[in-house]
């Protein structure tokens, strides 16, 4: 089975990393537009940490379910960079 929890959780991980990097750098948006720019941040923030964590269970499931795949081999280093990068630039 190609996908299973942690890749799902992998690949909830990859869609999360282009909206919180959405968040913090379009602004002026007109989606944005009667949202305070501070609170932008905030989602940002809270997209991070819900990201961090299923990091941890994305790993956790794997080894402790038996559910290490090739393809969660390379989802989850994947998810991993384009998630830090969304968070530096």
């Amino acid at each position: 089975m190609i996908l299973n929890l942690p890749n799902f959780l992998a690949l909830l991980r990859i869609a999360m990393a282009p909206l919180m990097y959405w968040f913090l750098v379009d602004r002026n948006s007109s989606i944005f537009s009667g949202i305070d720019p501070s609170w932008l941040d905030y989602f940002a923030a809270l997209l991070f940490v819900l990201a961090s964590t299923t990091d941890f269970f994305d790993g956790f499931i794997a080894r402790a379910w038996k559910q290490k795949t090739e393809l969660g081999a390379i989802l989850d280093p994947l998810a991993d960079k384009m998630l830090v990068l969304a968070a530096f630039l």
